[in-house]
């Protein structure tokens, strides 16, 4: 159903419709996008309860007329307080002051919602709830759920990184940029103070959690890729994006009852230049001090740009006296003050606009970015402040400066902030250019519909509630009385059952055996599968984690051709690389049965993790009803670059032609030969992948947003699935983690403690694709004349067994005790771990430059097969170092260029910078805590999404 438009109704049978209620929160920042969320279930087919009060429904935007009949408006009533005006139902109506009262007034509302679930459950027919849906105030609406054992949902219509950074259950995690003072002192007064409603923020969210079986946050992980991978351990709850929800970008989602003359001010937009006015408006709930607007006002007018002002005056305050005196004459011309309603969607939207001055509400800064506009940032109240460092943080903007113990500001900061996103030609085209690749996310409406198929694919694989014992519920409930902000001992200790099936590769097996004991370090079950030999040739398991680790062994069917052994591509000479696929295709069988036994035993897996040309895997999970994942052990910018499903295989090859244009002649004539082609394996590279893509629930990636901040958003937009990280999977930094080849590594350690410290060049290309002779020869005289030390683990062509036949004559003498060349297996780990090392010479496959990058060590990349040049391209980006000179057409090199690139990374000036640049890295590859965080995000996303 992605990309339904708001008026198309899918027409689903009765089994698949639900019937949901959704009750949102009396203010409209959480009514408009629990509307939103509505019409996209509706649309869809489902059935949706909306609840709220008269006046607020009233002033709802108007259904579409097709969804009408699906979305029942359902009145309840709010209950007199004293103190509290006539009419405030809304927070829009209530004065700042009287927010107490009128949270004691909305939970009058707990009976008549009670009646209201009584009438629906009355019998079992369509009428009876499949969810309720229910914002994190309202207590009192979860727990009646639960108690007619209807499951709950908490909507949350705020930011991942705010409660993501918020207190961390005593992981003592701050928050990355800490908030001042005076927002803290004031989150606290607000989040745990009993008063007039007679219980705290933190008590109704604690008690609101504890009857909910998941939580809804209007959000993506295109946009907050890392903040959602910090749930797991926060709420211990599945936490499932919704999307951001945007409005209809055409204006159309303004409240009803609005309506008024605006020509006025679209005609005063209209007589103004592109992007040159500053649209200013800063909500209505918690209106600023006279003071402060004054010198908010005194700020525009020094700035000098033009700017519409939706002005909210401070309660009690005639007009004349709400702005400075003269303001609006000195202004006059290139400013407009509105004290009415103002149609924000369509002033943002117009091309006059150049700049938003936003409080930061979260559905402000969401239509802010719907339109690519750049953010001038003053919160004040709530969730604004967090929201605001999010965005500088993403560099869409400045906030304006304040004192950190009372908040206030002066004309000045307002002028200095103002001017730089709007005057300072440098800065502005920063944060326009940056609020445009957010406006990229928020506006793809693709990227925002799949977010609510997810979600409905939750509401239905959810089997019932998750009902917490007496004990479990007391717990919860003396937590809350001690004002926790949090029930984070709601932890979901279910584990779960994986199977994960890597390629027969090394660069696979080893990282994914990682994975394999992150998942069980956290009580979870792993079948982990592969051949016999590859099985035996990987590291002991940790004994700790035995007992949940099965090692599935299918032995490899033969193969003509293919010599006996060859299990892992190491084994395999580069020609035969198709009939290794052929041999390893024969085990679709075996894996099948597997299955099968396993399911026979009740031990059906939970999770199938496939490697991306495992096609045969993805069928035979989804022919069994196995939620399966796609493994890609690679760098998320370089998954990216590969193909789309649903296409032909001619197009397959043209998609690969095109995204290797900006590549070297030779590359892009491999890529195409390598991946495009089919040969005697049958199915090529890229069409297993997209067969195996399309068959997967999401994209599991061996990386992190740390590192790649922006290609997970790009990779699912590509893919169409979500892109979760796994983080880096680095090994053991002992060198615990190697094939084991029963060689020892002593004399080659010895040979590293008689060197100085940084002086050693590592050089180590692989197995898989090994160079031809005289390119090995020219990078035995490239070594020789760089005059470094080095050390190089040598793997000569399949077949070679004579030293003199690929290294040049009379080599070992002239380098001497600087050099040391070994065809033995070699501790990579502990070598890159080692003192001595100064610099790799590597491949660039992606598992080596994750080693390198663990001890920080600057590159000389010759990249030859695969990803290889991507990952080599892309760490050139991040001037950790420089690649060998390579010809365009055939990708052969020469001793001068590997001299070169050696003595730039190893000797000269330039090193500092590679080698700093490393040490950065490494401190991300490195960070425990930044890995651990990626596996706990993954794990949550298989518990969200399985089912």
């Amino acid at each position: 159903m992605t990309g339904m438009d708001d008026g198309a109704v899918a027409d689903r049978s009765p089994r698949q419709r639900m019937h949901v209620v959704i009750f949102p929160w009396l203010a409209f920042g959480h009514l408009l996008p629990g509307m939103e969320l509505a019409q996209r279930l509706a649309s869809r087919g489902h059935r949706v309860s909306f609840v709220s009060t008269p006046r607020n429904l009233a002033r709802l935007p108007r259904l579409p007329p097709a969804l009408a009949p699906r979305v029942h408006l359902v009145a309840l009533p709010l209950p007199r307080v004293d103190g509290l005006p006539d009419g405030a139902e809304s927070t829009n109506d209530v004065p700042y002051d009287a927010f107490e009262l009128h949270r004691k007034a909305s939970d009058g509302l707990a009976a008549p919602f009670s009646a209201f679930l009584d009438a629906a459950c009355a019998n079992d027919g369509d009428d009876r709830p499949d969810w309720v849906v229910v914002d994190s105030f309202q207590h009192w609406a979860a727990a009646a759920a639960f108690d007619r054992k209807v499951p709950c949902a908490m909507l949350l219509p705020v930011a991942a990184s705010i409660l993501s950074h918020s207190q961390h259950a005593g992981d003592g995690q701050p928050q990355p940029v800490a908030a001042p003072r005076f927002e803290t002192e004031r989150k606290k007064i607000k989040i745990a103070t009993e008063s007039a409603s007679g219980i705290s923020i933190a008590q109704r969210f604690s008690l609101t959690l504890q009857y909910c079986s998941l939580v809804a946050m209007r959000t993506c992980i295109e946009l907050e890729p890392e903040a959602l991978t910090r749930f797991p351990t926060l709420f211990g709850k599945p936490v499932v994006p919704l999307g951001l929800l945007p409005p209809s970008p055409d204006g159309s989602r303004a409240a009803a009852g609005t309506e008024s003359s605006n020509d006025a001010i679209m005609s005063w937009l209209d007589a103004h230049p592109a992007e040159t006015v500053v649209y200013v408006a800063l909500g209505s709930e918690a209106p600023l001090s006279t003071e402060l607007v004054h010198e908010l006002a005194l700020g525009l007018e020094l700035a000098g740009a033009p700017f519409l002002w939706a002005m909210r005056k401070p309660a009690g305050v005639l007009h004349a006296d709400a702005l400075p005196p003269g303001f609006e004459e000195r202004t006059r011309g290139r400013g407009l003050v509105a004290t009415g309603w103002v149609p924000q969607l369509s002033v943002l939207a117009h091309a006059a606009v150049g700049a938003f001055l936003t409080h930061c509400g979260w559905s402000s800064t969401i239509e802010g970015l719907l339109f690519g506009r750049p953010l001038i940032m003053l919160p004040i109240y709530g969730d604004q402040g967090d929201n605001a460092r999010l965005m500088e943080g993403r560099r869409v903007g400045v906030q304006v400066a304040r004192d950190e113990d009372d908040g206030s500001f002066d004309r000045h900061g307002v002028e200095r902030a103002v001017r730089a996103v709007m005057l300072e030609d440098e800065r502005r085209r920063v944060f326009v250019g940056n609020a445009k690749k957010l406006q990229q996310i928020v506006a793809d409406k693709t990227c925002q519909e799949r977010c609510i198929d997810e979600f409905v694919e939750r509401l239905r694989s959810c089997s019932g509630l998750q009902l917490q014992s007496l004990f479990h519920r007391f717990f919860l409930i003396v937590l809350s009385s001690f004002r926790l902000p949090l029930a984070m001992a709601a932890a979901d200790d279910s584990t779960m059952h994986i199977v994960i099936f890597p390629w027969l590769a090394f660069g696979h097996l080893l990282p994914c055996q990682e994975l394999a004991e992150r998942l069980a370090a956290r009580g979870h079950r792993v079948s982990f599968v592969s051949t016999p030999r590859n099985l035996e040739r990987l590291p002991p398991v940790r004994p700790a984690l035995v007992r949940h680790i099965e090692l599935v062994s299918l032995p490899l069917p033969r193969i003509d051709s293919l010599p006996d052994g060859a299990e892992s591509t190491r084994d395999v000479p580069f020609d035969k690389s198709e009939l290794h696929r052929k041999a390893f295709d024969g085990l679709a069988a075996p894996f099948a049965a597997f299955l099968d036994a396993e399911a026979d035993g009740g031990r059906k897996p939970d999770w199938i993790v496939a490697d991306f040309i495992h096609h045969w895997v993805a069928a035979a999970a989804e022919d069994r009803k196995v939620p399966c994942a796609m493994l890609m052990p690679c760098a998320a910018g370089v998954a990216a670059s590969a193909g789309q499903p649903g296409v032909t295989h001619e197009e397959q090859r043209e998609a690969i032609d095109q995204s290797t244009r900006a590549v070297p002649a030779f590359e892009a004539r491999q890529a195409i030969e390598a991946f495009a082609t089919e040969g005697s394996s049958g199915p090529s590279i890229i069409r297993r992948f997209v067969q195996t893509l399309t068959r997967s629930r999401f994209v599991a990636i061996r990386s992190c947003p740390d590192l790649e901040p922006d290609a997970f958003s790009l990779l699912a937009r590509l893919y169409g699935k979500p892109a979760i990280p796994l983080g880096l999977l680095p090994p053991p930094p002992n060198g615990t983690r190697g094939v084991i080849e029963g060689a020892e590594g002593g004399a080659i350690m010895r040979w590293l403690d008689a060197q100085p410290a940084k002086s050693v060049v590592y050089v180590a290309l692989g197995t898989e694709a090994p160079l031809r002779v005289e390119l090995l020869r020219e990078l035995a005289h490239g070594l020789e004349l760089a005059g470094t030390r080095f050390l190089w683990a040598l793997r000569p062509p399949v077949g070679d067994r004579e030293d003199d036949i690929v290294v040049p004559d009379g080599f070992a003498e002239r380098t001497g005790d600087r050099g040391l060349v070994t065809k033995q297996w070699v501790p990579q780990v502990s070598v890159l771990a080692h003192a001595a090392v100064g610099a790799f010479l590597t491949h660039c496959g992606w598992g080596s430059i994750v080693e390198g990058l663990q001890f920080g060590h600057p590159m000389i990349m010759l990249p030859i097969f695969g990803d290889q040049g991507p990952n080599a391209r892309f760490m050139v980006g991040r001037k950790v170092g420089v690649l060998v000179a390579r010809n365009e057409d055939d990708g052969s090199f020469d001793r001068h260029g590997v001299a070169g690139a050696v003595r730039a990374v190893a000797v000269e000036d330039e090193r500092r910078v590679f080698a700093t640049n490393a040490r950065e890295l490494q401190d991300i590859v490195a960070d425990r805590a930044c890995q651990e965080r990626c596996i706990d995000g993954f794990i949550q996303h298989l518990r969200c999404c399985r089912g």
